[in-house]
């Protein structure tokens, strides 16, 4: 069995590249929260429960245990229309980030001979052509 060695921060930024290469958005962006106490208005209260997708219900107590009054922590559903921009933002910086890695190993390779061929021996072991074919166009 072969070994292969390289620097962990070549090794890391590499493991950026392919982490960035495979994200996908989390589910926690179809979702936002909005805090209710007794200041707000009974009817935006009531409005809220309708159409929430869950609640949380908050008390203040302060550390002699006398309630400070609280809160009800709601859970809303965004519209399509943000959620299709924040899936626009996401791909957006994922490119950005996977270009900065990329850049970073670019600049490792032209730096010193040694470290270019310690980047490329890593990428065509590992079989990650594609990286390798960025780094140098």
């Amino acid at each position: 069995m072969s070994k292969i060695s390289i620097k962990a921060a070549f090794a890391d930024e590499i493991s950026r590249v392919l982490h960035h290469n495979t994200s996908k958005p989390s589910q926690v962006i179809e979702h936002y929260e909005v805090e209710v106490n007794n200041d707000n208005k009974k009817e935006e209260i009531a409005e809220l429960f309708n159409t929430c997708v869950g609640f949380e219900i908050v008390s203040d107590m302060d550390e002699y245990g006398n309630d400070e009054g609280g809160y009800i922590l709601f859970t809303m559903k965004k519209t399509q229309e943000e959620i299709d921009k924040l899936h626009i933002e996401f791909e957006e910086d994922r490119k950005n980030h996977i270009v900065y890695c990329i850049r970073r190993l670019k600049k490792w390779c032209d730096n010193k001979v040694e470290d270019k061929e310690q980047i490329e021996v890593y990428l065509k072991f590992k079989k990650l052509d594609w990286i390798l074919d960025k780094i140098n166009s």
